[in-house]
């Protein structure tokens, strides 16, 4: 939570990020709009390497 106070623009980004990924999930799932699957999938890819695959390697590696 430090990272949060300290008002890390990062970590902002990607809650803004995956808030609209779970957006676009509720409208699939929730309003059954299956017609913007195909083009939300791909669009899902590279969200989730540039918010979780690759912050998750730059904390290993002690860059985050």
């Amino acid at each position: 939570f430090e990272k949060f106070a300290a008002s890390d623009i990062r970590l902002g980004t990607i809650w803004a990020i995956w808030g609209v990924m779970w957006f676009c999930f509720w409208i699939i799932l929730g309003l059954g709009k299956t017609k913007i699957l195909k083009p939300i999938a791909y669009a899902m890819l590279p969200v989730g390497i540039f918010t979780a695959w690759v912050p998750g390697i730059l904390m290993m590696i002690n860059k985050w």
